[in-house]
C-alpha cells in the first residue's frame, strides 16, 4: 500500500520541484511583461528593461541563492517574490512610473535580506537582548510621536527629505525578538516582586500594553491589532497560565469599544462596514467596487 501510494505521488512530487516551479514562474513573468510592455509606448525602453530585469532576474537569483545558503523552506521566499511579481505587473498596467520604483525597491529589499541572514548566522547572542529589544522599541515609539506626520488619521510616518519611513515596520520585527527573547527566560522572570507582590508572569503583558498604548497616542490602531494578535498567538502556545489569555480577550473587546469612542476615523471605517452604499463615492468606494466585480465576474472571475 506505501509503495501504491508512493507511486501516484511522485509525478505530483516530481512537477512542484524546486527548479521546476522556478522555471513556471519564470515563465508566467516572461509571459506576463511581454504583454504589458507595449502597453505604455511612451515609457523610455530602459525604464522598461529595469522593470523586466529586476522582476524576472530578482525572482529567479534570489530564489537560487536562498536555495544554496540557507537551511529553511526553500518555498516561502519563491512565493513571496512570485506573489510581488503578480502586484508589481498589475500595478505596471495603471502607473508604469511606480511599478518601476517597486521594482527596484525589490532589489534593496533582497540585498538587506541576504545581508540580515548573514548577520544573524554570524552574531551570536540575540536571545540575551531583551532590554535592547525593549529600548530600541520605545526609542521608535518616541520618534514617531515626536516627529511623525498624521496621514489617513494616524501619525505613523517619518519624513527624512525625500524618503518616507515607517517606523512600526521595524518595530514588528523587534518586537518577535522580544517575545521570543520572554519566553526563553520565562522562568527567570517568574519570581519577579515588587513590594511581596509576584508581578513576573504579567511583566511581558504589561510591557505589550505600553507599547499598544503608545500606538493609541499615534491612533496607529492597525498595527495595535497586530500587535495583539502576535502576543495572543504567542501566549497561547508558551504561556502556562491560561487565565491570562482570557484576560486578555475581555480586555480587546473594551480596547474595540475605546478605539472607537475616541478616533474619528474609526467610526468611519465601522459605518462604511456596516453601510458602504450610503457613501459610495468616498469611503465605501473600494467595497462597492469589490462587490461589483465579484457581482459581475463571480469570485473567479470571467
Amino acid at each position: 500500500m506505501v509503495d501504491i501510494m508512493n507511486n501516484l505521488h511522485s509525478p505530483y512530487r516530481k512537477f512542484t520541484s524546486l527548479k521546476d516551479l522556478r522555471r513556471i514562474i519564470l515563465i508566467f513573468q516572461l509571459l506576463a511583461l511581454l504583454i504589458i510592455l507595449f502597453l505604455h509606448p511612451e515609457v523610455s525602453v530602459a525604464s522598461r528593461l529595469i522593470f523586466s530585469i529586476c522582476i524576472t532576474a530578482g525572482t529567479y537569483f534570489a530564489s537560487l541563492l536562498a536555495n544554496k545558503i540557507t537551511n529553511g523552506d526553500k518555498y516561502i521566499i519563491l512565493i513571496a517574490l512570485f506573489l510581488f511579481s503578480i502586484g508589481s505587473i498589475m500595478i505596471y498596467r495603471r502607473e508604469p512610473d511606480l511599478a518601476i520604483k517597486q521594482s527596484v525597491w525589490l532589489i534593496v529589499g533582497l540585498v538587506a535580506y541576504f545581508v540580515t541572514y548573514f548577520l544573524l548566522k554570524k552574531i551570536n547572542g540575540w536571545e540575551n537582548w531583551g532590554t535592547f529589544y525593549f529600548i530600541l522599541i520605545m526609542a521608535l515609539f518616541v520618534l514617531t510621536i515626536g516627529f511623525g506626520t498624521i496621514q489617513g488619521g494616524a501619525k505613523n510616518w517619518i519624513y527624512i527629505g525625500p524618503i518616507s519611513i515607517q517606523p512600526t515596520e521595524f518595530i514588528k520585527i523587534i518586537l518577535v525578538f522580544l517575545l521570543a527573547y520572554y519566553y526563553t527566560h520565562e522562568e527567570k522572570y517568574n519570581s519577579l516582586e515588587i513590594k511581596n507582590i509576584v508581578v513576573g508572569p504579567y511583566l511581558m503583558m504589561g510591557i505589550m500594553y505600553l507599547f499598544i498604548a503608545m500606538l493609541f497616542l499615534q491612533a496607529e490602531l492597525g498595527t495595535a491589532l497586530i500587535f495583539y494578535g502576535l502576543f495572543i498567538f504567542i501566549q497561547y502556545i508558551y504561556e502556562k497560565d491560561k487565565k491570562q489569555l482570557i484576560i486578555n480577550l475581555v480586555l480587546a473587546i473594551f480596547g474595540a469599544v475605546l478605539a472607537y469612542v475616541l478616533f474619528d476615523h474609526i467610526k468611519i471605517r465601522v459605518h462604511t462596514w456596516i453601510d458602504p452604499w450610503s457613501d459610495i463615492n468616498n469611503t465605501g468606494y473600494q467595497i462597492t467596487q469589490s462587490l461589483f466585480a465579484i457581482a459581475s465576474g463571480g469570485f473567479f472571475g470571467t
